[in-house]
């Protein structure tokens, strides 16, 4: 019997068994909200589909709603308007007194369930706050602000893309180690993209596809910190990865990568009973460079991420490359493959290239659905840096060789070289 290998990867304890349940005593409750039952939050079984279709509504289009009593239909003489990120709240009182409370939408466990679906929509498709909030801004839409968002990121959005990532990863491990049990081996290929070119790449993530399936078994992220130079992260990445893929039981044969001097070394030195084979021309591992040119859309060169968010933003980019492997040539309602005719810069000539079935984003979804049920969850609480996501490696606070300057120091010398 093939014994079982335990996978080494960063994984989430999602069970949070062990942890006394505490209420968010970090979430700020819209103000003038009362505690009467028919004014509480929403329960799961009471909620609307998060999925159900939504309109962006003026404000004063919304108000015309709230001039006669829902009840008897006589005038309302007092109503107050609360927000809260991307909900507002009427409550009203008629001249018969009644009295009623509206929201945009529902609540869990006192938070607007909106303000995590609107921040799941940032980072799921690759997005950025800053750029949804300077479009939202324009319109005059509004949306969590950008300390809630990275809150709601820390908290809720990268533990979900985390444990989606680890799920899918032991899942193909586990395919890997069965064929290993049963006499087969498995063929990969390496690459590595860092964020941007030469000696200053703060960030190397180096990839491993089975050549058989073209899934992506792991990504791991390298800082430069872990390595001595800007180039040499590279190597590091490779050996790690390919040591997690051994120890775990898989029965590596074959592994191709491009002529990297220190790869080749490694191969030569530390796994003689493996075959290192070359690819010069980048055809074998061309899908793993088409996966990582696809990583751009999840985290783009020109911008700076923290550690944690670069590995979700790695990890979301796995999902959907792997989510998508075997897509076919796209064809019409009568049979007939598509093409798309260019012009190409490089030849001059007009080509053609085949045209593939759109790719499919239902992951995403199944990523909002496990946000929603980790907010219902009251063991888990916002802001608590024991639900948050840490890297697996130390790591400095920067990546500077020197420690960070005394600021009004610096401003003097600064402006001491001006007065001169």
């Amino acid at each position: 019997m093939c014994p079982s290998s335990a996978v080494a990867s960063e994984t989430l304890d999602t069970s949070l068994s062990s942890i006394e349940a505490a209420d968010d005593s970090t979430f700020l409750p819209l103000r003038g909200s009362t505690s009467s039952s028919s004014d509480m939050s929403v329960t799961a079984d009471q909620q609307g589909d998060w999925s159900e279709r939504k309109w962006i509504v003026n404000e004063s289009a919304l108000m015309e709603l709230f001039t006669t009593c829902h009840t008897c239909s006589v005038a309302i003489d007092e109503k107050t308007t609360v927000s809260n990120g991307s909900m507002i709240k009427v409550e009203w009182t008629c001249l018969n007194q009644h009295k009623g409370v509206w929201r945009s939408c529902p609540e869990i466990r006192g938070m607007p369930e909106n303000n995590l679906v609107s921040s799941a929509a940032i980072i799921f498709p690759g997005t950025t706050q800053t750029e949804i909030q300077e479009w939202a801004d324009l319109i005059n839409l509004q949306l969590p602000k950008k300390t809630s968002y990275y809150s709601l990121q820390s908290t809720y959005l990268i533990p979900v893309v985390h444990q989606a990532y680890t799920d899918m990863q032991e899942s193909i491990l586990s395919e890997l180690q069965d064929t290993a049990c049963a006499g087969g081996h498995t063929d990969i290929g390496g690459d590595a993209r860092s964020d941007s070119p030469g000696y200053s790449a703060k960030y190397t993530t180096y990839s491993f596809m089975d050549d058989s399936t073209k899934k992506i078994i792991m990504s791991d992220l390298i800082q430069v910190s872990e390595a001595s130079s800007s180039p040499a992260m590279e190597a590091v990445g490779f050996r790690r990865g390919l040591d997690r893929l051994l120890d775990s039981g898989v029965s590596v044969d074959v592994v191709t990568t491009d002529r990297h001097p220190s790869i080749r070394k490694i191969m030569r030195e530390s796994y003689p009973n493996l075959r290192h084979e070359f690819d010069p021309w980048h055809v074998a591992k061309g899908e793993l460079e088409v996966f990582h040119s696809s990583m751009l859309k999840y985290a783009e060169k020109r911008r700076h991420y923290s550690y944690v968010t670069m590995q979700a933003r790695i990890q979301l980019s796995v999902l959907d490359h792997n989510h998508n492997v075997g897509r076919q040539h796209d064809s019409t309602e009568l049979g007939k493959d598509k093409y798309n005719v260019f012009h190409s810069r490089q030849s001059n000539q007009w080509v053609v290239r085949k045209l593939y079935e759109p790719t499919k984003q239902d992951f995403r979804k199944d990523l909002v659905q496990q946000v929603i049920l980790r907010r219902l969850d009251k063991n888990v609480t916002l802001g608590d840096k024991v639900f948050q996501i840490h890297p697996s490696v130390n790591l400095p606070a920067n990546i500077a060789p020197t420690p960070k300057p005394n600021k009004d120091n610096l401003v003097a010398q600064h402006t001491s070289r001006f007065r001169k």
